[in-house]
């Protein structure tokens, strides 16, 4: 009964207008900046940023992301920009996998399955891929961590699997 009643105490508190968010953004508030980033995505790329810049683990992960999606889709940038997008992408989404975050997990699974940001290694897909499928968040990952490690898993042989597991089982998040 105690647990409903808080809940319920807690359901009555209203989300921050997209007015208070603004402001606390603007203030330097990296939570804001991070939900800026989610209602602005023109300004998407700035916000997460400005976040990750801050330290905001979640806005890293999609600000590496974003980069490397962009370095990918963007139609008629010369090499030397692309090159900047994904040497910045790459940055940020490993350092969001290495301090746990699914999103950047999942992109650094996705980027060593595809081979054509970074060198192809199918052991580093795996174990990227393995770590994000564990506790996965609610968000919606576009290549979810499980999809590239099982990719990974049908062109790797037993040794390369049982190394991709050893190296998933010593990852410790830092």
């Amino acid at each position: 009964l105690f647990t409903l009643a808080a809940i319920s105490t807690f359901a009555q508190i209203p989300a921050p207008s997209l007015e208070q968010i603004k402001i606390a953004a603007d203030a330097g508030d990296p939570a804001a900046q991070d939900k800026m980033a989610e209602r602005d995505s023109a300004n998407a790329v700035m916000w997460y940023r400005k976040a990750a810049q801050q330290g905001y683990v979640h806005s890293q992960g999609k600000l590496g992301d974003r980069l490397l999606m962009s370095a990918q889709l963007t139609i008629g940038a010369k090499p030397e920009a692309r090159a900047v997008l994904i040497d910045e992408g790459v940055k940020w989404a490993t350092l969001a996998a290495n301090q746990d975050d699914k999103q950047g997990q999942a992109t650094l699974a996705w980027i060593y399955l595809n081979g054509k940001l970074v060198k192809q290694d199918f052991v580093e897909a795996y174990k990227w891929g393995d770590l994000s499928a564990k506790n996965p968040s609610f968000e919606f990952i576009v290549f979810s961590g499980a999809s590239s490690r099982d990719s990974a898993i049908l062109k790797m042989d037993a040794d390369q699997i049982a190394e991709a597991k050893r190296r998933g089982a010593a990852f410790v998040p830092h």
